[in-house]
């Protein structure tokens, strides 16, 4: 998704005056609209929530590994334990 997204789709909810009125005045200091921060960050919270999840199935097939690897070092030291 890109900023040249046709914006096509609408969202309203409340906030508080006061929270409204600080943002706004932030957006204003940095140049931007408010409905220009909400996208960037909705765009941001998607990019990071989709990194994080292929960061956590990496995990889980590290984890799922190492419990294989676990389970055939004990399977082997039982082995060795029997033999001895």
């Amino acid at each position: 998704m890109t900023n040249k997204t046709k914006a096509d789709g609408q969202m309203a909810f409340r906030v508080s005056s006061a929270l409204k009125d600080d943002f706004t005045k932030q957006a204003e200091m940095e140049g931007k609209k408010p409905s220009q921060l909400i996208i960037e960050l909705m765009m941001n919270y998607l990019k990071s929530t989709t990194e994080n999840q292929v960061n956590l199935s990496e995990v889980k097939q590290l984890l799922d590994r190492h419990e294989q690897e676990i389970s055939q070092l004990k399977q082997r030291q039982d082995e060795l334990m029997g033999k001895s």
